[in-house]
């Protein structure tokens, strides 16, 4: 009998551990899987366990009873919960919050040195999705005009200085002005906002660090993202390309049509200086 892989997935919200999940089956992985049964998690339940705080000392114990040799991080798990002692156990918020830096990067670094020193393997959850990474190109039947091309190269400029200071990724634009900002809400959310004060059309730009470390974070876009653009009517949704997951992609160019939605991955050699 041939001995599997052991994986471990710790999954957050959305599909991708899911997708994950599909994948590293496919790659003939043994797969365990830990929730989070305070997140909303992908609708279909595959979790081998779910858990009812964020415990790292839990997770610990749960992998060694498995036997894993890897592990992989992936599904947002929102900033909120980490504020929240009833799902964090004070030993392990002191060790998340160590020099009280909350920022994404280092909470994360933290965490997956932790999970080194037992002695696990961190896999990027891009070695299953690879194959989601955003092209350099429009991939629906609109292209943005000439005025939303403006928004767009002033949004990605400073959606990536937002991103390396750790702010968030994600920022909302409509005549070259700051309509949304993401910070510990999320993208979804951010947009949502956006939209409201807008009261119209907007465009929306996500971009990666200047040196995205994909071991700690994917930025990404799904179906239910551009579901938000429904009220609005036809906007534009800018992707960094090749540096941020564009999920279900077929999905999501079907529904993007439907919506008079353009949506493009650009590369920092595509905008005006």
């Amino acid at each position: 009998m041939i001995n599997k892989e052991k994986l471990l997935l710790i999954g957050g919200e959305g599909s991708l551990p899911y997708l994950v999940w599909e994948r590293a089956l496919e790659r003939d992985y043994q797969v365990f899987s830990i929730g989070f049964s305070f997140l909303r998690p992908f609708p279909i339940d595959f979790w081998s366990e779910k858990l009812d705080s964020f415990s790292l000392s839990e997770i610990g114990k749960i992998a060694h009873k498995w036997g894993v040799g890897k592990v992989c991080l992936v599904g947002k798990i929102p900033k909120k919960y980490l504020f929240n002692q009833q799902l964090t156990k004070p030993r392990e918020l002191d060790l998340l919050s160590g020099s009280q830096d909350l920022k994404d990067k280092p909470l994360l670094e933290k965490i997956f040195y932790w999970l080194q020193q037992q002695g696990w393997e961190i896999v990027s959850p891009l070695t299953f999705l690879g194959d989601f990474l955003t092209p350099a190109r429009v991939i629906t039947r609109s292209s943005p005009t000439a005025d939303q091309w403006q928004d767009i190269v002033y949004g990605w400029h400073l959606a990536r200085f937002l991103s390396d200071q750790e702010v968030g990724q994600t920022v909302v634009v409509k005549g070259q002005s700051v309509i949304a900002v993401e910070a510990a809400e999320g993208t979804d959310e951010t947009i949502q906002r956006g939209i409201k004060l807008a009261q119209g059309k907007v465009v929306v730009v996500k971009a990666a660090r200047s040196r995205q470390d994909y071991l700690i974070d994917i930025p990404g876009v799904g179906p239910k993202t551009v579901e938000l653009f429904r009220e609005a009517g036809g906007s534009v949704l800018a992707l960094e390309a090749e540096k941020t997951l564009l999920i279900e992609p077929e999905k999501v160019q079907r529904l993007a049509d439907q919506l008079g939605v353009s949506i493009l991955g650009i590369k920092q050699s595509d905008l005006i200086p």
